[in-house]
């Protein structure tokens, strides 16, 4: 899903970052995370530079694989903010 609308792209940013940091936080690499999820390692480059949305399927993987609610992906929630505090 290619995104245009400003207000998706902005999500799609958000969703993107948080997805990097999860992933960094692991010690991951794209490659590492695609094969997880089943998909190839430019969708997980797409995803996490904000040009694609990732599906509600990866983002329910993503939640099972790293532990995190599903509004950790939603901008407007504090759990991203509680989950870098514990990390860092």
């Amino acid at each position: 899903m290619t995104i245009h609308d400003d207000k998706v792209k902005e999500y799609a940013e958000i969703l993107g970052h948080r997805v990097n940091m999860l992933r960094i936080t692991n010690k991951m690499t794209q490659q590492e995370l695609a094969d997880k999820l089943g998909c190839k390692q430019n969708a997980i480059s797409k995803v996490e530079s904000g040009q694609n949305m990732a599906t509600t399927k990866m983002i329910i993987q993503l939640c099972d694989l790293f532990g995190v609610e599903f509004s950790f992906f939603d901008p407007t929630s504090d759990l991203f903010e509680q989950y870098r505090a514990k990390k860092t």
